[in-house]
């Protein structure tokens, strides 16, 4: 059988997670005796555009016979059980077209799965998103603490920088960019200038930065 094994990272740096998950893909491809292509996919499982990925449903179409789509995990497949592509690779795998494999997980999807092992796949898939969901929160609450402690979150607006205050995040004045903004705000205060023409002289100015 033809096998498509996609290691995938959500964002870049976790990038050197990647060839540990190639390695036990490869691992499950020489062991069932694949015929076997390798994917690299750095881009979320969970939201966003999946360009990359897309690349590997234009490849399944392109070849005339079933192919095994391997995974190291369920949630390197998919964190939203209510996506446009697991609607997709669902259908894909009912169709006979694909079987979705995930070797860690010691769990195949076929056409012929019981209804038991695909509500496996609908589990881990929840478990995943549960996951996703509660390391947001998580963030969300340390940023609130943070707020609270009157600390800095984020990237620094524009005129600012980040910096490291008493071992803290912080902010300072960028010694250039302030310029600009105090000559924004002096320019809508006059009277003589209007927002649209501050915005197209900001604009320009910053493609030049």
């Amino acid at each position: 059988m033809k096998a498509f094994l996609v290691a995938r990272v959500s964002t870049d740096d976790q990038a050197d997670a990647l060839p540990a998950q190639v390695y036990r893909l490869k691992d499950y491809a020489l062991k069932m005796h694949y015929d076997y292509e390798i994917f690299e996919v750095k881009e979320s499982a969970y939201k966003g555009e999946r360009l990359e990925f897309n690349k590997v449903i234009s490849r399944i179409f392109a070849i005339d016979e079933t192919i095994a789509l391997v995974f190291d995990k369920v949630d390197r497949y998919s964190r939203d059980s209510s996506s446009d592509e697991v609607r997709l690779l669902n259908s894909l795998t009912e169709s006979g077209k694909i079987e979705l494999h995930f070797s860690s997980d010691h769990l195949i999807i076929t056409k012929d799965s019981s209804a038991g092992q695909r509500l496996m796949l609908t589990m881990n898939t929840a478990f995943s998103q549960y996951y996703s969901n509660a390391i947001s929160d998580n963030v969300k609450r340390r940023n609130e603490q943070m707020r609270r402690d009157g600390l800095w979150t984020g990237r620094a607006p524009f005129g600012y920088v980040n910096t490291v205050k008493d071992s803290k995040k912080w902010i300072k004045v960028d010694p250039f960019r302030s310029l600009a903004v105090k000559e924004a705000f002096s320019s809508y205060a006059s009277g003589n200038t209007s927002l649209r023409e501050i915005k197209i002289r900001h604009y320009s100015r910053r493609q030049y930065d």
